[in-house]
């Protein structure tokens, strides 16, 4: 509303003039957010190998990200906008490149679902193969369950905080490259305020609706500034994201951890296990860990069923 007391013009049209520009941004909406195509993927791969060491066709990288309301949901059902960092929030998926332009977003998810489940509902993972070509994939953190296209960090088991070392030195590797996902959410949020405290109350889905435009609209000036060569995103980066961490220290955000065994005892482990051989890491050493914990795994399950069942 300081807008519109400056300016000398009502909510009403405030809010009206806002909703226009929004729909006039979405018309744009695929100029800006789009998948990259094969030759920018090789592109792409080629940058994460050189600069980051990531060896073999790594096009991306995926996470979760919190939007938060700036007043709870005025509805039933709005503890299931309620986050484990006690707030009511959106959960979005995002993927981005090495230039921190997200290439494809997922809204509209409430903030008590994992990052896991809502990555499982776009279409990068229920169509890969519309996506990918051979030999590339996602690098995702460790709540992220290991696929052929999907290769997340190392996650402890339960009870045992320590990886084994070559796990650890996977970890590190990957991180160095898993971070730019983390930049993108920071200069996202960074630039766009709204998105600290998304001033839409949500009673109904013509309200979802309306915010998942707005956080739309905020995602495509954002990729629209990075394309742009008055836009320096190199520059940014580092001032972009320490303003994110001066304004909400919770910005770090990868979505909420799971209490499981591990991620690596369920999921297709052939592109993590690729990956560590490229890597010159032990991958024997590594199978036999990974049966070890699938054992472990299913010891655990058959545990829980007895004290269900009892």
């Amino acid at each position: 509303m300081e807008v519109g007391e400056e300016f000398h013009v009502s909510e009403g049209s405030l809010g009206k003039f806002t909703e226009r520009v929004i729909e006039a941004l979405l018309d744009h909406e695929d100029e800006f957010v789009f998948w990259p195509n094969e030759a920018e993927r090789r592109y792409i791969s080629a940058w994460f190998e050189r600069e980051k060491g990531i060896p073999g066709g790594c096009v991306g990288v995926v996470d979760g990200c919190h939007i938060v309301f700036y007043s709870a949901p005025a509805r039933e059902d709005k503890q299931d906008y309620y986050s484990y960092k006690r707030r009511y929030r959106f959960s979005i998926c995002a993927i981005c490149d090495h230039n921190y332009l997200l290439r494809q977003v997922l809204y509209g998810f409430t903030a008590s679902q994992h990052d896991t489940t809502v990555f499982e509902s776009t279409k990068v993972a229920k169509y890969p193969e519309k996506f990918f070509s051979t030999n590339e994939f996602l690098l995702a953190d460790s709540a992220y369950t290991p696929s052929k296209y999907t290769v997340p960090l190392f996650k402890c088991e339960k009870g045992n905080p320590n990886l084994e070392r070559d796990e650890q030195l996977f970890n590190t590797s990957l991180a160095k490259a898993r971070v730019a996902i983390e930049h993108a959410f920071g200069i996202l949020k960074g630039r766009w305020q709204s998105l600290r405290g998304l001033r839409v109350m949500i009673r109904d889905k013509e309200d979802e609706a309306r915010a998942t435009c707005w956080i739309r609209a905020c995602v495509l000036l954002h990729n629209m500034l990075i394309t742009s060569s008055a836009w320096v995103v190199n520059e940014m980066v580092h001032k972009e994201r320490a303003l994110a961490q001066a304004n909400d220290p919770e910005e770090n955000e990868g979505g909420e951890v799971e209490e499981t065994l591990t991620h690596a005892a369920c999921g297709d482990e052939t592109w993590r296990l690729r990956l560590m051989r490229d890597m010159g890491l032990d991958t024997a050493n590594q199978l036999r860990i990974i049966e070890d914990r699938k054992q472990k795994a299913a010891q655990y399950r058959r545990a829980r069923r007895r004290v269900s069942n009892a």
